[in-house]
């Protein structure tokens, strides 16, 4: 089964090309990955995951718990209590779903997905990376953020802090990063720019299909 296109296969490959220059021994994500990814879907079978158990360990697990490695060290310059833990259910995900929260969604998903962030949530954002079938994504933003989070951000913005005029010349200079916010339900400030319960400042390369 092969559902993806030469282009696919350039831009992984690409990918991994970085990777190995990040660190040597890191294997790379293939065609393969992402081919057991979305036939995992499709099957949507605890038995037949099971019995495809080692190629979801090699293909998936793996590239990813050694990609989690190969970031530690710089992560740890940037923040020394951010934590990575190459395992799933810690800093990797599971492919699995929590079927009780979402009674009649497929068991299984066709997106993995690592988070770097604090053990303890103190209003800090985490790094991730993200890979399906369709597309791959990485960034660094907060995720259902605290009201007294996004209240602080408010105010910075508002009073024109530095920090927050620095981050957005920042911002502006580059071309790859974009905002992605999302809005609450009800806003007291519906005039808002920032209004969102989470923001995250994601690159994104979407792997067409054929």
């Amino acid at each position: 089964m092969s559902g993806i296109n030469m282009e696919t296969i350039k831009t992984l490959e690409m990918i991994n090309m970085l990777v190995q220059k990040a660190k040597n021994g890191v294997k790379p994500f293939s065609e393969a990955t992402l081919d057991f990814m979305a036939l995992n879907r499709v099957m949507d079978s605890r038995e037949w995951f099971h019995e495809h158990h080692g190629e979801y360990e090699r293909l998936v697990v793996e590239p990813l718990a050694d990609l989690v490695s190969a970031l530690t060290p710089a992560l740890a310059e940037i923040d020394p209590n951010i934590v990575c833990v190459p395992k799933v259910g810690k800093s990797i995900s599971r492919i699995w779903r929590d079927t009780r929260r979402g009674p009649g969604l497929p068991i299984y998903r066709d997106v993995m997905w690592i988070t770097l962030l604090r053990a303890k949530y103190e209003g800090y954002p985490s790094f991730w990376f993200e890979f399906s079938p369709r597309c791959l994504r990485w960034g660094c933003g907060w995720y259902q953020t605290e009201p007294a989070t996004m209240a602080a951000f408010r105010e910075l913005i508002l009073r024109g802090d530095p920090a927050w005029r620095a981050a957005l010349r920042a911002y502006r200079k580059q071309e790859r990063f974009v905002l992605e916010p999302e809005r609450y339900k009800r806003s007291r400030f519906p005039d808002d720019l920032l209004v969102g319960c989470g923001t995250a400042l994601t690159a994104r390369i979407s792997l067409p299909m054929q």
